[in-house]
């Protein structure tokens, strides 16, 4: 009856520009940070078949600020704050050995608050809001390595800090693009409906291999998507034109798309590749909806030095082209493809932790692409992380 589980979880990102050598006035920095925490228990009973019920709640307390050259306070990214909280509970019912049926039910609760010294002068409103999410799935198992599902659940999608307070001015020699905060974008409902199939299969090719297959098909319906878009606005000055854009809901827009992926594990190597497929309307319109990449493809491959618990690794990413309505316009972009190298170091301190220390180097190649809406890709980057459980 009693199986408690306690996720506490602290996040802290600084980010900062700096072309002060060309302009006194181009620097800003800002501070992102997180408070999360999820609490829940398991209870196993039997009553018309076996009952694994979950609940519990969760919370996440977000904060962001940034200042400018003068230290002053950053307007393009105000001051503000948000807190997340839900109650949640599931029921896995098995009503046969190979036949279960999961009920859920959430509750969620958002607030979101800027904290500038005069909030009103430049538009900026608080507002909060909860909802109640049921959803139910069945899962046929009539193997230990093989499940099919179909499922309905409704989603909740607050708005996020920067979706609601951040403005940007981008100039680009006498084109000038402005963005606009907007403190009324509502939040995103959708009912989601997924039928799909897991495959877990063994000692195909060699003894010990392992392969796992998902696949699934799905269709979302959703009320109030959140999009980035041109407002239809713009001046003509001396300086150039300024188009003006701005984050707003899409009344309803349907999603419909099919996922793929398989991993599969051979001796000291694995092998991964996804490919996603999705389209997406305005129902309201009935045009296609601008910046979603229609289709991706990922490829990863490894290689693991078991004596020393080192992974060393290779992906590709692709993104097929697609229309984009940047600055008002529909345009049409290529497709691109990116190139990662990395490693994962694994080592085991028996009885005391377990140590994960990573590092990869993205867009090997330095490839130049620009995304559906507009925005170019980022340059060659160099990470590393490092993570323990204890």
């Amino acid at each position: 009856m009693v199986d408690l589980k306690l996720k506490l979880q602290y996040t802290k990102l600084e980010n900062s520009y700096d072309n002060r050598s060309k302009n006194p006035k181009a620097y800003n920095s800002d501070t992102f940070e997180s408070y999360s925490g999820n609490f829940q228990n398991t209870s196993i009973f039997e009553f018309g078949g076996v009952h694994a019920v979950t609940y519990g709640f969760d919370m996440a307390q977000t904060r962001q600020k940034a200042v400018n050259a003068e230290g002053e306070e950053d307007l393009l990214r105000p001051h503000s704050k948000g807190l997340d909280a839900g109650f949640f509970i599931q029921d896995e019912y098995s009503i046969t050995d190979s036949v279960s049926l999961t009920p859920v039910l959430r509750y969620s609760y958002y607030d979101r608050k800027p904290q500038t010294n005069n909030n009103a002068l430049y538009g900026l409103e608080s507002q909060h809001d909860s909802k109640l999410t049921p959803g139910i799935t069945l899962t046929f198992s009539p193997t230990d390595n093989f499940s099919a599902y179909a499922s309905v659940q409704s989603g909740y999608r607050p708005p996020m800090l920067d979706e609601l307070y951040t403005s940007i001015n981008y100039s680009d020699g006498w084109m000038h693009s402005v963005v606009l905060p907007n403190s009324k974008v509502k939040p995103e409902e959708s009912v989601n409906v997924e039928v799909g199939i897991n495959a877990n299969l063994k000692n195909l090719a060699v003894a010990d291999d392992r392969l796992s297959v998902k696949a699934a098909v799905f269709r979302d319906k959703v009320k109030n998507l959140i999009v980035a878009g041109p407002t239809g606005d713009y001046d003509v000055t001396d300086g150039g034109m300024v188009l003006y854009y701005s984050i707003d809901n899409v009344g309803s827009a349907l999603k419909t798309g099919f996922e793929a992926s398989a991993d599969y594990y051979i001796g000291d190597f694995d092998l991964h590749a996804s490919y996603g497929y999705l389209y997406a309307k305005n129902e309201e319109t009935g045009e296609k909806l601008a910046d979603v990449t229609p289709q991706q493809f990922m490829f990863r491959a490894g290689y693991t030095y078991k004596p020393w618990d080192f992974n060393a690794w290779y992906r590709l990413r692709a993104y097929k082209g697609g229309t984009s309505g940047e600055s008002g316009e529909y345009k049409t972009y290529a497709g691109f493809a990116t190139h990662a190298v990395g490693f994962e170091w694994t080592p085991k301190v028996a009885g005391f932790a377990d140590f994960a220390v990573n590092f990869a180097v993205d867009n090997v190649t330095n490839a130049k692409y620009q995304y559906l809406n507009g925005g170019y890709g980022t340059a060659r980057t160099f990470r590393t992380w490092v993570s323990a459980q204890f």
